[in-house]
């Protein structure tokens, strides 16, 4: 029997249904909440390589799946131990990103040199580090010895937000923490080894760049073309990239370097065969030998990050296929990227990115290959911007809840400016400020002024009535529905059923999610750390109770958090806000609430600044919604300031009542107790001031009694709140107490007659094997 050859063999093994089969198992494990033991995956691949008689499939399923797997249990090995929590530690290592100075605080990723005498057993790898108030100067590649205060990742959890931590988890990020103020703390030199060398480049360029731009208008724009570094984009600025689906012009990856890549090849092709040296060495393949390192160096001065990452290995995929002299189906290309992005980095697929850029390069072959008939190519461009915009909708719905509706005609005149004119000029303007400062800062005035010139037209776009359109949360089964019904309407001409394709996509255009029954009422506690911001909902309507903190100047709960929640609930308006009272955890996020949602009422307690046109909230002002009624049951009318003019409001459904009392303190209580003592015994409490001993006093629990007492708290906080004398006070009574800190969101649904009463824990019902315990 003939032997096999060994490109032959190559070949076989890299099939496409085996990198796509390596590729879907290693994508599996995202979506757990604990990962599989060892004992279960050696059983999986022991069935495999037994059913490679008829399949090598699972096989190769059952590869990517133990890859995957052994990757992530590795990085959860390195958590933070337990003990180490809160306790200063002295550590060395290298800054490993550009810090960036925000407000109060300069942040920045460390690498620990866990070969130092002084290096402390437990401390992971990487560390996510801010340095509060005024410190010496800080720069990439450059070896410190820090007193740290460290903790493990925590983030909020809400219906649609952020995933911090599993943020942090594909960074390998396994601490967060601060630097103390200390005598330990010196800067130690220069860091050796070429990455730091490089790191260190950045950091003058990054710095040559600010100074060049210092005083642009859009200076921060052209800093993240350059080096990924997006930290001086203003907010403004980033609402119009969001509005118009242009966001991704401002973040390296696939687009950037292709662009890169492919400018750079077609120029060393037509020099390579004009120079007459194509005789040694074809064209093309010196073409591909020196894209190649540019894309490499492009990827370089981004810093290597993973989106970086994922493009740099389908542009090696495309070049060593041409210099090997293969021909590579677009397909097979697609899938030996996939299977290369998930070897180097098998986490990936928990970034909505990674998604985002395959599929669009998937829907690029699926549509442009077989459009290449005559007359078209003037409409290619145009083509190709309109089947993004609608072939990748179901992705944006399931990952930011709104599809920019003006994306095609944006990114029509965007991609060329940006990829033919803008990166183009602001790569060489980089690459001269060292070496000739005055060049460069001219090339890159001048790049300031074209995208000065154009931005208007964006801002345009993005203030159109229609520019976005938001959609609820909808249900999984839905947006395979509509993906397979965009793979009807994309299909070549002459396949069947392509028109009616369209019709399969209405549901995700008119699904609404969940509402309470008549006589019902829903509240969701959101988890906003230190701080408090609750959604009550009936039938029809929505009451919204405080908006959570500030957390610095550009970054509150009300736009970050509570406008996401209530628009993913389907929802443009809000009924009534309450603010309890002025303080900043509480009314923090009201401005930016107020400009991403209008309210029809507003109610105010002490103290709450920015709140024009309210009213204040006042002991017997109520009101009947769908079968539930509300009703304010303090502050009287007497002048009350501080925690104690919080406004306090019941709300009783058909089968259950719940009590919402801001931070009203002891006195506050004494008050409720003397005036209203029968309307304070509630199914639901929202324990007063985040569980403060100044609050829930003995005469307050027993009167109230909860059978659900919700503490509004934030990890680890400052405080020590809520405090264990209180949380044993309302155990006595016989009270579950659920704190958001450890639960995140908490969903309580008071039913519309008399029975049981349901909690949902979000941290539960979407947890995830990276998620704090």
């Amino acid at each position: 029997m003939a032997q096999e050859a060994p490109e032959a063999r190559a070949a076989r093994w890299l099939a496409t249904p085996r990198l796509l089969a390596f590729a879907g198992g290693a994508v599996v494990p995202q979506g757990l909440a604990d990962l599989p033991s060892p004992a279960w995956l050696g059983v999986g691949l022991l069935l495999a390589l037994l059913a490679r008689r008829w399949s090598w499939l699972p096989f190769a399923f059952a590869l990517g799946l133990g890859w995957s797997v052994w990757h992530a249990t590795g990085l959860l090995n390195t958590a933070l131990p337990a003990k180490l929590e809160g306790r200063d530690v002295t550590v060395a290592g290298v800054i490993a990103t550009l810090p960036q100075r925000r407000g109060r605080a300069t942040r920045f990723e460390l690498v620990v040199d866990h070969s130092q005498p002084e290096a402390v057993a437990g401390v992971p790898h990487r560390l996510r580090l801010a340095w509060y108030g005024t410190h010496p100067p800080l720069a990439a590649g450059v070896r410190w010895r820090l007193r740290l205060r460290l903790k493990r990742p925590h983030g909020f959890h809400n219906p649609g937000g952020f995933d911090f931590e599993g943020w942090l988890f594909r960074r390998g990020i396994r601490a967060t923490g601060y630097v103390r103020d200390h005598p330990d703390n010196d800067r130690l030199g220069d860091a050796a080894g070429p990455g730091h060398a490089l790191q260190r480049l950045r950091q003058r360029l990054y710095d040559a760049l600010a100074q060049a731009l210092d005083g642009t208008a859009h200076g921060g724009l052209l800093i993240a073309l350059a080096l990924g570094e997006r930290g001086k984009i203003g907010t403004a600025q980033w609402m119009v990239l969001r509005s118009t689906g242009t966001s991704h012009l401002v973040a390296i990856s696939g687009l950037h370097l292709g662009l890169v890549t492919g400018l750079v090849f077609a120029l060393a092709r037509r020099g390579w065969a004009w120079s007459g040296l194509a005789r040694y060495v074809p064209a093309p393949h010196a073409a591909a030998w020196l894209s190649l390192p540019a894309a490499a160096l492009y990827a370089g001065l981004a810093g290597f990050t993973v989106p970086t990452q994922r493009a740099l290995v389908m542009v090696a995929v495309v070049m060593v296929a041409l210099l090997l002299r293969r021909a590579l189906a677009p397909g097979r290309a697609l899938a030996l990227a996939l299977a290369g992005v998930l070897l180097i980095d098998p986490l990936a697929p928990g970034s909505p990115g990674f998604w985002l850029s395959f599929v669009a390069v998937a829907l690029i072959l699926y549509t442009v290959a077989w459009r290449r008939a005559a007359g078209w190519r003037l409409l290619r461009v145009a083509w190709l911007q309109v089947v993004l915009a609608i072939g990748l909708a179901p992705l944006l719905v399931l990952a930011f809840n709104q599809v920019p509706l003006v994306s095609p005609l944006a990114n029509l005149f965007a991609v060329p400016l940006v990829g033919l004119l803008l990166v183009p000029l602001v790569l060489v303007a980089t690459l001269l400020l060292l070496p000739w400062p005055e060049a460069g800062r001219l090339l890159l005035l001048l790049a300031e002024r074209l995208l000065a010139a154009t931005w208007p037209w964006l801002q345009a776009g993005a203030e159109l009535p229609l520019a976005m359109h938001v959609f609820s949360t909808p249900p999984i089964a839905l947006l395979l529905l509509a993906a397979f019904g965009l793979a009807l309407l994309l299909a070549p001409r002459g396949v069947a059923l392509r028109l009616p394709g369209a019709v399969l996509l209405l549901p995700l255009f008119t699904f609404r999610p969940e509402t309470p029954p008549h006589g019902a009422a829903w509240l969701t506690l959101l988890d906003v750390g230190q701080g408090l911001a609750a959604i009550v909902r009936t039938r029809q309507k929505v009451l919204v109770f405080d908006t959570g903190p500030a957390y610095s100047a550009n970054f509150d709960a009300g736009g970050a958090i509570l406008v996401p929640v209530l628009r993913r609930l389907g929802l443009e308006r809000i009924d009534t806000l309450v603010v309890s009272h002025g303080d900043s955890d509480h009314a923090g996020g009201l401005g930016s609430l107020r400009a991403g949602l209008p309210s029809t009422a507003l109610y105010v307690g002490a103290g709450v600044p920015g709140a024009g046109g309210a009213d204040p909230c006042r002991a017997g002002q109520g009101w009947r919604w769908d079968g539930v009624d509300f009703s304010f049951l303090h502050p009287g009318d007497g002048e009350v300031a501080g925690n104690d003019g919080s406004c306090v409001l019941r709300v009783t459904a058909g089968g259950g009542s719940l009590l919402l009392t801001g931070d009203i303190e002891r006195d506050a209580e004494a008050r409720l107790l003397a005036g209203a003592p029968g309307a304070l015994e509630v199914d639901v409490l929202q324990v007063p001031h985040h569980g403060s001993r100044t609050s829930s006093t003995p005469p307050f629990v027993a009167a109230t009694r909860p059978g659900i007492a919700l503490v509004a708290s934030g990890w680890r906080n400052r405080f020590g709140l809520p405090d264990p004398g209180v949380v044993a006070r309302y155990a006595e009574v016989g009270s579950t107490v659920i704190n958001t800190a450890t639960a995140g969101a908490v969903q309580v649904r008071l039913p519309a007659r008399p029975g049981t009463i349901e909690v949902h824990r979000h941290r539960d019902r979407a947890r995830r094997f990276w998620h704090a315990r």
